[in-house]
């Protein structure tokens, strides 16, 4: 490899480094957001939650006042590795994702099954 070829790769680190939602994470000690589909049926609006490598007793969920949230914890999948970090683009640490539902929820009767990495809600409107 030549210098010029390994500047181009410090260079391209450092901007992974310096832009990527990581790095803002790590300086801020933000959470990470979980991605989620939302469907709405005639009788309850469904979420479905993308939280594979996160432990089934690390999540929490709520509903209140028209807001369901979902938070929780994913830990380091490899914490004894931290020698020599090549790329680390899976978020760990906290998630939280807050999500308005515009629909009259019954809320006693919500039901929640994580299988597979996706958590699904069901959250039964009300007639």
């Amino acid at each position: 490899m030549d210098e010029t070829q390994d500047y181009s790769n410090e260079i391209g680190w450092l901007i992974d480094l310096t832009f990527t939602k990581k790095a803002y994470m790590n300086v801020t000690g933000e959470h990470w957001i979980p991605h989620v589909d939302i469907y709405e049926k005639a009788d309850e609006i469904l979420v479905y939650v993308e939280l594979p490598g996160v432990e089934k007793t690390d999540i929490n969920l709520t509903y209140s006042d028209g807001y369901l949230v979902i938070a929780g914890y994913r830990r380091e999948l490899c914490p004894d590795c931290l020698t020599k970090l090549h790329r680390m683009e899976m978020d760990a640490g906290r998630f939280w994702r807050k999500i308005q539902i515009l629909a009259d929820i019954i809320q006693d009767t919500i039901e929640a099954e994580y299988r597979n990495g996706i958590l699904e809600i069901k959250l039964p409107k009300r007639g």
